[in-house]
């Protein structure tokens, strides 16, 4: 079982540099997609050390709130 996860959580490191790669390389075409990459990278601020403060979470989350409202997004 632990050699599963091992292998799981690798697979997402790889498919994560992909991903990463891909949002590196290839600008926006328009808001939305601007907006799908300040996401990502709001979620993975999300879970910093620095971003536990109870004030950067609620505006975290207002960020990410507006980024759905603004782009007409229903998730």
């Amino acid at each position: 079982m632990l050699a599963d996860v091992e292998a799981n959580e690798e697979a997402l490191r790889v498919q994560r540099r992909e991903l990463e790669d891909h949002l590196l390389v290839a600008p926006a075409a328009n808001w939305q997609e601007a907006a799908a990459k300040a996401r990502y990278l709001l979620t993975l601020f999300a879970i910093s050390p620095t971003a536990q403060d109870h004030r950067r979470q609620q505006l975290i989350a207002a960020v990410l709130a507006d980024f759905t409202r603004l782009s007409g997004d229903t998730a």
